[in-house]
């Protein structure tokens, strides 16, 4: 997108052929959500999620997107606040069993550091 702006400039700091980086805010959607992009399947038929039902069950649930904030999708229709939405995992899933949600971390947890034998002496 091109876009021109006209700024003062006193003290001619800028002159003519310089460049200016700036920041743009866009419109705000004040009930919209994200979600990290790998919930998202995109297809031509639309956006799904999986959400997690009461029953611990998982359904496809059609979403409308309006766009990308953060390297998260902005979802602006189809889920309500408190869903749950399956972000990883989906590998392991078979339908029509239940999964046990769990709070998802964009950060993958550290290994745990190896344990030491306790009969390897102690180092000086």
């Amino acid at each position: 997108m091109t876009i021109r702006a006209e700024v003062p400039n006193p003290g001619t700091m800028l002159l003519p052929g310089m460049y200016v980086r700036v920041l743009i805010e866009q419109a705000k959607a004040s009930n919209a959500m994200l979600l990290p992009q790998q919930a998202v399947t995109r297809s031509p038929q639309g956006d799904t999620v999986m959400v997690v039902a009461a029953d611990g069950k998982v359904a496809p649930r059609t979403i409308k997107v309006g766009g990308s904030q953060e390297g998260k999708w902005v979802v602006l229709s189809g889920l309500q606040p408190g869903e749950q939405v399956m972000v990883d995992g989906f590998q392991k899933m078979q339908p029509g069993k239940p999964v046990k949600p769990v709070p998802w971390s964009a950060t993958p947890a550290a290994p745990a550091a190896p344990a030491k034998a306790a009969s390897q002496p102690a180092k000086s």
